[in-house]
């Protein structure tokens, strides 16, 4: 009887794998033959599912930006008004946010010579954005923000923000510990 394969399951356990690589040894170190160490199958599975690095890499990220949604998610079911929490989810404040930091930088860096991934790119800022604008325009509507704020600006602003800190922190090695968010920022001040 012929074995079934899950192929998104594969191509699933790769990109895992792949982040596990690309935060351990940047993307311009990693080989196939690491991706499919950390995937926990054969170079020659890597290749069947993927051309070449940058769609492991595309991989990758795509599965950073799930997970990334997955923890989002829970903090909004957990404290739906809670926009620092919803931003610190995207801090590389533990280890699994920091490798995925790794792949945002790797990915930032393979993005300036690619349009697929310049694209991939563009879909999760404008998606991050958007939802950075929905906790503002209901902080506003309740009164919690000041009501002359610039919704989309703010919004940018702090995504921004967020990731410029992130990016400090991978630079520096060091831990963050951000209770210090949204007050820091001098963006969103009560009325």
């Amino acid at each position: 009887m012929p074995k079934i394969v899950d192929h998104e399951e594969r191509r699933a356990a790769i990109a895992r794998g792949a982040v596990e690589a690309i935060a351990k040894y940047g993307i311009h170190k990693v080989t196939m033959i690491k991706f499919a160490e950390a995937g926990g199958c054969t170079e020659g599975m890597v290749n069947y599912y993927f051309d070449n690095k940058d769609h492991v890499l595309q991989a990758a990220l795509e599965q950073v930006i799930e997970s990334t949604k997955e923890r989002l998610e829970q903090a909004i079911q957990a404290n739906p008004n809670d926009l620092e929490g919803l931003l610190l989810q995207t801090l590389p404040i533990n280890e699994t946010v920091q490798k995925e930091f790794c792949v945002w930088r790797d990915f930032w860096q393979r993005a300036r010579d690619s349009r697929a991934l310049q694209e991939t790119q563009a879909r999760w800022i404008k998606d991050w954005v958007a939802g950075i604008s929905g906790f503002i325009e209901q902080a506003k509507a309740t009164g919690e923000f000041r009501q002359d704020l610039d919704v989309q600006l703010e919004a940018e602003m702090l995504a921004t923000y967020v990731g410029s800190w992130g990016f400090s922190v991978l630079k520096r090695h060091n831990p963050l510990q951000p209770p210090w968010l949204l007050a820091s920022s001098g963006v969103l001040t009560s009325s």
